[in-house]
């Protein structure tokens, strides 16, 4: 008996070392990897908005005999990858914003026919805080100057379609 009980463990012992030969592991390692675009988007205002409508910039009635010029500040909302470097912004394709864009409203009304300059100037900003915080902002400087409006036809004057582009 006590032969037929130790035959029973040997069998068992040998079925468990041929079972662990039969199922031997192995190790390897796996690389993960990401890369965050550098990315900048505009935004209609500081609760991160999408972009709806055209931003604008309202000079509201200028009187002609005003004795300065004209001036009107529009905000513009962005985001920008954190440690985005080398990005632009441009107002009408111009990206120097010390320089300014430059163009002309166009007449309407009693004004058909005429134009009125305009500039805008702007600060690039240079730091980046990333998409996980508050819009950041650049603030546009509209100005007409006076002896362009002095001298303009009583009517309204607009200009649509200046592109806003922001760019990694």
């Amino acid at each position: 008996m006590k032969s037929l009980k130790f035959a029973r463990l040997a069998a068992i012992a040998a079925v468990a070392t041929l079972s662990t030969a039969a199922f031997a592991g192995d190790t390897a390692t796996l690389n993960v990897q990401a890369s965050v675009t550098g990315t900048c988007k505009l935004y209609a205002d500081s609760s991160a908005t999408a972009v709806t409508a055209p931003f604008s910039m309202d000079f509201g009635a200028i009187d002609p005999l005003g004795t300065a010029d004209a001036t009107k500040s529009t905000t513009v909302y962005f985001k920008c990858s954190k440690g985005t470097s080398g990005v632009t912004f441009a107002v009408g394709g111009t990206t120097d914003g010390s320089a300014g864009y430059s163009d002309s409203l166009t007449g309407a009304g009693g004004a058909a026919g005429t134009t009125l300059p305009f500039s805008i100037t702007w600060a690039t900003p240079t730091t980046f805080n990333g998409f996980g915080v508050a819009p950041q902002t650049i603030t546009l400087n509209g100005k007409i100057l006076k002896t362009d409006y002095a001298i303009a036809n009583a009517g309204t004057y607009s200009k649509t379609g200046v592109t806003l582009a922001i760019n990694p």
